[in-house]
């Protein structure tokens, strides 16, 4: 895989790259698939930590910002963790007609049972997430949405839209 090409922006700070689905963002434990944080160490040929500040699924695509140092990741962190500069967006195509936009306000946590995010009662452990989507268009068994996170949980877009049965 060539970097170069999915580098979206880069300074002394950051680096901005436009991950491609079937990525992982980050290897874990004894993980040897490919993963975006290996090519970009590569790139910055092993002499800074690739330090992403945010993460995507493997099948999702979009920018992650990777820090060059501790003080931009801080910082950055920041920036994301207060929703004031930053918002995140997704485009979801879901099962299922949607006719009008909204707010999903629901608590998750994750089940060991079934190896997923649900939703879930706050005092089971659960915290508040809030999504906003709006529809985009309509398709005969599907619908575009433009989804915004108002809170950053764990899969949070599945979550809610299983919970709304999309």
């Amino acid at each position: 895989m060539s970097l170069s090409k999915y580098i979206v922006f880069e300074d002394k700070n950051l680096l901005i790259i436009n991950k491609p689905s079937g990525l992982l963002s980050e290897r874990s434990g004894d993980d040897t698939r490919p993963s975006l944080d290996q090519q970009v160490e590569k790139y910055l040929d092993n002499k800074l930590p690739a330090m992403a500040v945010n993460r995507l699924d493997k099948d999702t695509s979009g920018l992650i910002i990777f820090a060059k140092t501790t003080f931009a990741a801080t910082e950055m962190s920041k920036v994301l963790a207060d929703h004031t500069i930053a918002e995140k967006h997704y485009l979801a195509l879901v099962k299922g007609v949607i006719t009008e936009s909204g707010i999903i306000e629901a608590p998750s946590r994750k089940s060991f049972e079934r190896k997923k995010m649900v939703i879930a009662p706050l005092k089971s452990g659960a915290k508040l997430a809030t999504t906003k989507y709006q529809v985009v268009e309509n398709f005969q068994k599907y619908t575009l949405l433009n989804v915004q996170l108002l809170t950053g949980r764990t899969h949070q877009i599945r979550a809610h839209m299983s919970y709304m049965r999309h």
